[in-house]
């Protein structure tokens, strides 16, 4: 829904503090990421957009040249950290088209590091994620969802049709 209600009403959640505070630590964060050994160039927040895709995102870091690895660093360990892993896939699609062969992805989570892979699969999932999400946000109508124990504080709530 979230994404809905950016596109079609144009707002952004202001930080938070608890925001900010994320953005702090995950600083910190990137600075100990040597123990990953990336290749040079290692560039990091590495703004990328693909008209094509219809796609634009900034990822913590885009190393090498040759063969391309594409690390997101969040602040804290999750249980759940699927969205996470879609948005890092997100970041390789556009990696693949502006920077070069993309064959890793590297998802830091706190203390916790996963390495995934970048396949023809992985890229065609998460093309056809993008595409799908384009449709609902471009759509008039909403999304079908249902409202959730987040709603209550959601900032995005005076705008949401749920409410």
């Amino acid at each position: 829904m979230i994404p809905w209600l950016i596109h079609n009403f144009h707002v952004r959640e202001p930080e938070t503090y608890s925001m900010e505070n994320a953005r702090q630590v995950r600083v910190l964060r990137l600075q100990s990421i040597q123990t990953l050994v990336l290749e040079p160039p290692v560039r990091v927040e590495f703004p990328m957009r693909s008209p094509e895709l219809r796609l634009r995102g900034t990822a913590d870091i885009v190393s090498g040249s040759k063969q391309v690895t594409v690390v997101e660093v969040k602040a804290y360990k999750r249980h759940e950290f699927n969205h996470f892993k879609w948005q890092l896939f997100a970041y390789t699609l556009l990696s693949e088209k502006t920077v070069g062969p993309t064959k890793k992805a590297i998802l830091v989570l706190g203390e916790k590091t996963h390495t995934y892979e970048v396949t023809l699969e992985t890229l065609d999932a998460t093309r056809r994620l993008v595409d799908k999400t384009l449709k609902v946000i471009e759509s008039e109508k909403p999304p079908q969802t249902s409202p959730s124990a987040k709603c209550s504080s959601c900032w995005y709530k005076r705008y949401c049709p749920l409410f």
